[in-house]
């Protein structure tokens, strides 16, 4: 394969997305957005149970409006940081996160497609 059809093959709009998810996640962090989101969740007072439901629930409502993929990347430094100050029964609220992002059915758009209507299209 050539270099300029390897270069055609790739879809730049995926890459771009992720690129740019990082960055805003990383200023999160860097501002300390992250971090008083993390403080905020003191407010359970160490109750587990209470603390598993904030992610369950939150992100069954919030993935609802905004798509997983951010959703999911914007909060696993906020549940990291509860289950580094929760230790190892704190685990738990990484499933807490994952069941309430889990996978949405998409309605039918017009158009068909894939994910998002894209379409890979493959040059002859």
């Amino acid at each position: 394969m050539r270099i300029q059809n390897a270069i055609g093959e790739v879809e730049w709009p995926t890459l771009v997305f992720f690129a740019a998810l990082f960055v805003m996640v990383g200023a999160l962090v860097e501002t300390g957005v992250i971090g008083q989101i993390s403080r905020a969740a003191d407010a359970t007072q160490g109750r587990l149970a209470l603390t598993g439901m904030v992610p369950l629930w939150g992100s069954a409502g919030i993935s609802a409006i905004v798509d997983n993929i951010p959703y999911v990347a914007t909060m696993s430094p906020i549940v990291t940081d509860l289950v580094q100050a929760g230790g190892e029964q704190a685990r738990v609220l990484w499933w807490a996160l994952a069941l309430g992002a889990g996978p949405r059915r998409q309605r039918h758009r017009r158009g068909g497609g894939g994910q998002r209507g894209h379409r890979r299209h493959r040059r002859p």
